[in-house]
């Protein structure tokens, strides 16, 4: 709220064009949810990266310098850690020793050590020593890996530190450092000597991760202020300055980031351009970024150890992948695959150009932000409560944030909080501003939400351990359970839940009455409805007073997803199922239009979590009630359409067929209760609508699938099937008089395109193009990877291999979707 009220001031007080957050802002917040992060490097350091199997902050490179602390990251290498004999605890102290006597013996050999040895004539060599220990209870198999492996780590370490640039302008605060430093988009300093890293989103949701429109850098030479003037009156001091950089940054979690970061882009770029006015727009943005230094950049601080998972793409030049060692060069296509990205090219203009171009596009082509993650995401160690890691979340920014979209918010309102985990046996803490759950001395209260571990259903007998809400501090856990001391409990919340994927719950806080209710959300609150309910004495504890929230681990490790906190009830989360049902009800028939229009289109940024959790396995006893039910519905729905004898009558097909205009306008309801129309997804729709018709559609598979570049073409689109996307568009109600030409409108809109016409007369040479197309389809062999093959865009791939999984059914009739196919009405 800060940062939006000093751009606002600072706007009237110079005369700017008063602004608000309109559609045409829509797209810069659009933007600020999917963008990517960016990091670049050089090629020791991704060879260090592929090693380690990490990207790693430079304060961690620079501790490799320390040989225990490099010891230490070794011992904890995928191939160590699951190597038959070496995950063993007794033997991880020995494994790690050994590895530590390799690292100093190759320092002290290239004298990147300080340290010297002097060993008497009667004294072993420690990597002998530690070798002779080690054996005694490991294969040589085993030994004969960690060697390998240490040692080529080792000589990449000391290759990393000898060729790498490690000195900076000024002096790194280790706060900075321990990240790893990024920017948002792109940035115009590529040369061919860089490799682009580019992470998946999910990483700008991690508890550690936080961005600021200008770098640390300009809050500590303090000049921030000449992009951002409204910051000017607050440079005074170094301390200061950092206080207000900390004021500034943004984290992907908190709601409201995506508006206050939106007004602070529109205003650096209206200063930066003296257009001392705020109407601008995401393609203003985007063309200053292509002009300015790396420095004025929007920079991220990233968790310190980044998973390789996290990498979507790499960038490099052919001569730098040629620069890397054979073996490295082959871990290159072995780890990555299809995200790396070779450019064939040695000008840095020309790469630079090509880098950005592919970032700015792909961004073009995301118009699904259902699957945009949001919340906070994090893998915590297990530490028996007694380490509670705070999260960024403040309760009072929920309010505050409330109160800016309201004219008069109200501090009494429900707030709820939703979260995913992979295992259970973690725990929530809403504390007051001033308590300190890791603080063992402390007699404060706070609000404790405990979930127990995942029950073992391999046992004849059911056993699951109590899931409590209670009031303390989070390392009094064991003795809850001993005592069974709990405000509430429960030892059947897992009862009826898949326990295979993610789970996910909601606490819903009341500050009207002082309540707390705990659930299951997601597919598993079809299965589960319990509820686990305290209601409390304002003299024990006021709810209203949580600020804080923390999480924490008890005997193992949790991955904890989409972790956020909202006003607003997500519905989506909290399906229902009448089993009553027994008609066709008149809400499904009114929003059936509104499901086929809206299905590729973006779902509401509040929708934090994926379809896929819906895939969910239900409970054998539950499930045949609701096959029972949803068959009944089935007959109804057939009934309806086809007719039953019994008074309904069968709907029409429409004439203008997917250019009906009608179906997906605010009449539709009354008019696809008479007619039909195809559905826009023909045979390979998954959610069928009662007023449409779903017959095959002859169309073959595009290999160049969602990135083709012809999907605002709507004669392609229909021709051609793109996985996930409709083959017809939504009429635009403009048609041919729209004047709307961008990519994204033409994606989504046709404009009275005769496609299906086109179809029914292909020219002769489409003719021959498709018989020869198919001669040539029958003799080439199938791909063991089906419709799944990630190399379907690769033209030398396709000539050797077919994908015939993915194909559709020949079919050689008539298109039933052709306009003289229905009859007037």
């Amino acid at each position: 709220r800060n940062t939006i009220d000093r751009i606002e001031r600072f706007a009237s007080r110079n005369g700017w064009t008063p602004f608000t957050l309109d559609l045409k802002s829509r797209d810069i917040i659009d933007w600020l949810r999917t963008v990517r992060p960016v990091y670049r490097c050089g090629l020791a350091v991704l060879t260090s990266i592929l090693l380690h199997e990490h990207v790693m902050s430079r304060a961690t490179m620079e501790n490799f310098k320390k040989a225990d602390f490099l010891a230490f990251c070794i011992a904890q290498h995928t191939q160590i850690m699951s190597a038959p004999g070496l995950v063993i605890e007794t033997q991880r102290p020995h494994v790690q020793k050994y590895i530590a006597a390799l690292i100093n013996a190759y320092y002290r050999k290239s004298e990147f050590s300080k340290t010297n040895f002097d060993y008497s004539d009667n004294e072993l060599d420690p990597v002998e020593h530690e070798k002779i220990l080690l054996s005694q209870g490991i294969s040589p198999g085993n030994i004969k890996l960690i060697f390998d492996l240490t040692v080529q780590i080792t000589k990449a370490t000391i290759r990393l530190h000898t060729e790498l640039r490690t000195n900076q302008p000024f002096a790194v605060k280790p706060e900075i450092s321990r990240h790893v430093l990024g920017v948002l988009g792109s940035h115009v300093d590529y040369n061919c000597d860089d490799i682009v890293i580019v992470f998946k989103r999910d990483v700008l949701h991690h508890v550690d991760a936080n961005f600021s429109i200008q770098p640390f850098v300009s809050y500590q030479t303090g000049a921030y202020y000449q992009c951002q003037p409204w910051l000017r009156d607050e440079s005074s001091d170094e301390s200061n300055r950092m206080k207000l950089f900390n004021e500034t940054k943004l984290h992907a979690a908190i709601p409201g980031y995506e508006q206050a970061a939106a007004i602070e882009l529109i205003g650096l770029t209206s200063y930066g351009t003296h257009g001392r006015r705020m109407d601008i727009d995401l393609n203003t943005i985007l063309d200053r970024w292509l002009l300015v230094h790396p420095q004025n950049s929007i920079e991220t601080r990233l968790p310190q150890r980044i998973p390789l998972d996290y990498i979507d793409e790499i960038f490099m030049t052919q001569s730098m992948f040629e620069s890397f060692e054979n073996d490295i060069r082959e871990k290159l296509n072995t780890v990555l695959g299809g995200r790396l990205q070779v450019v064939p090219i040695k000008e840095n203009d020309t790469y630079r150009h090509s880098v950005i171009t592919t970032l700015l596009r792909q961004h073009l082509k995301k118009n699904d932000l259902q699957s945009v993650a949001q919340g906070l995401t994090m893998t915590i160690p297990p530490t028996n409560f007694l380490d509670n890691l705070l999260t960024p979340i403040r309760i009072s920014d929920l309010y505050e944030y409330d109160s800016t979209r309201r004219s008069k918010g109200s501090k009494d309102k429900t707030y709820y909080i939703y979260w995913q985990i992979s295992n259970g046996d973690m725990m929530l803490t809403l504390s007051k501003k001033q308590d300190n759950p890791n603080d063992c001395n402390s007699r404060t209260t706070s609000l404790l939400i405990y979930i127990a571990e995942k029950p073992n259903t391999n046992t004849a007998q059911y056993r699951e351990n109590p899931s409590y809400l209670n009031l303390g501090q989070p390392y009094q856990h064991q003795a809850f359970i001993d005592e069974k001391r709990y405000v509430a409990r429960s030892t059947s919340f897992y009862r009826g839940c898949n326990l295979n994927d993610f789970i996910t719950f909601c606490l819903e806080v009341q500050p009207s009455n002082n309540t707390v209710n705990l659930s299951h959300a997601g597919p598993n609150s079809i299965y589960n409805h319990e509820v686990i309910s305290a209601k409390f004495q304002i003299s024990t504890l006021d709810v209203a007073d949580l600020e804080l929230l923390y999480v924490s681990t008890g005997k193992c490790a949790v991955t904890i997803q989409n972790l956020f906190v909202t006003l607003e009830k997500q519905e989506r989360l909290h399906p229902q199922v009448d089993l009553k049902l027994d008609k066709l009800s008149s809400f499904a028939l009114a929003t059936s239009r509104d499901n086929q229009a809206k299905r590729d289109l973006p779902a509401p940024p509040a929708s934090p979590f994926p379809a896929a959790e819906g895939q969910e396995k239900q409970p054998i006893g539950f499930i045949n009630q609701v096959r029972n039910a949803v068959g009944h519905i089935g007959d109804n729905v057939k009934g309806f359409v086809l007719g039953n004898g019994q008074g309904s009558t069968p709907l029409k097909m429409c004439k203008h067929g997917i250019n009906c205009l009608i179906q997906f306008s605010d009449d539709g309801s009354h008019h696809n209760s008479k007619y039909l129309h195809p559905c826009r997804f023909a045979d390979r729709c998954r959610e069928h609508e009662p007023h449409l018709t779903h017959d095959p559609h002859p169309a073959t598979v595009c290999l160049i699938g969602k990135d083709c570049n012809l999907l605002a073409d709507a004669f392609h689109r229909a021709k051609f099937y793109h996985s996930g996307l409709p083959y017809f568009l939504i009429p635009c109600k403009h048609q041919a008089q729209c004047v709307d030409k961008s990519e994204r409108h033409r994606i989504k809109y046709s404009h009275g395109e005769k496609v299906l016409e086109r179809m029914e007369k292909p020219s002769r040479n489409e003719a021959s193009n498709a018989r020869q197309g198919n001669n040539n389809h029958e003799q080439l062999t199938p791909c063991r990877h089906g419709a799944d093959c990630r190399d379907k865009s690769d033209q030398l791939h396709c000539r050797k291999y077919s994908h015939p999984s993915a194909s559709v059914p020949k079919n050689e009739n008539k298109s039933p979707y052709a306009t003289s196919y229905y009859p007037d009405h």
